[in-house]
């Protein structure tokens, strides 16, 4: 005589009960037998282990395009292209020095760097820049070093990354970048970090 056994499988909801590994920055999705964890927006890593996204600026989902905003804009160079190794650039719609292109971070964050790139196919980019920032476009203050307005170098050709370390890095909501000289247009690709 053979003795029967019978289980019953039951299936536990990781997500809901806790028994899960998620960081305390990722969503739990329970599956069949399993679950998954992915770090949320503002966060990288494998689920697991999350931490708070460096870089800031346009390329993550931490910006969008409808958070540019510019003086102006070249009728061939949309927002969409403005950010950094796309295949285009932010343009001026004119080469005087009331252009800027700005980011709205709908929250104030800190900035601790900025990052430029020219144009990739016409040979274009700000070679130097000033910045001003606030928490309200009505008030922007110029970013400044020993008491004067600073003027960071810009770039000296379309696709490498230039880096501009601030410090003291800047706390704010707007970011806004003012092109003083330039290659043959204003245009740029920017970027951010955030730590």
């Amino acid at each position: 005589m053979s003795e029967r056994c019978d289980h019953i499988l039951k299936h536990v909801d990781e997500c809901s009960t806790g028994l899960h590994n998620c960081h305390a920055n990722a969503d739990c999705s329970n599956n069949k037998g399993s679950y998954n964890c992915v770090c949320q927006t503002g966060y990288t890593g494998n689920g697991e282990i999350c931490s708070g996204i460096c870089y800031v600026g346009i390329s993550t989902d931490l910006v969008k395009v409808a958070q540019l905003n510019a003086s102006s804009v070249h009728y061939s160079c949309p927002f969409q292209q403005a950010n950094l190794n796309s295949g285009g650039a932010w343009c001026a719609a004119t080469n005087d020095q009331d252009q800027w292109i700005q980011v709205d971070y709908r929250i104030a964050r800190t900035v601790t760097a900025i990052l430029t790139q020219g144009r990739v196919q016409y040979s274009q980019w700000v070679t130097s820049y000033r910045l001003s920032y606030g928490n309200s476009t009505s008030n922007l203050q110029d970013y400044e070093e020993f008491g004067r307005r600073k003027i960071l170098v810009g770039n000296s050709g379309t696709s490498t990354i230039v880096e501009n370390e601030l410090s003291p890095p800047i706390y704010a909501r707007y970011v806004r970048i003012h092109p003083v000289s330039f290659r043959r247009h204003m245009s740029m690709r920017i970027g951010m970090r955030g730590c």
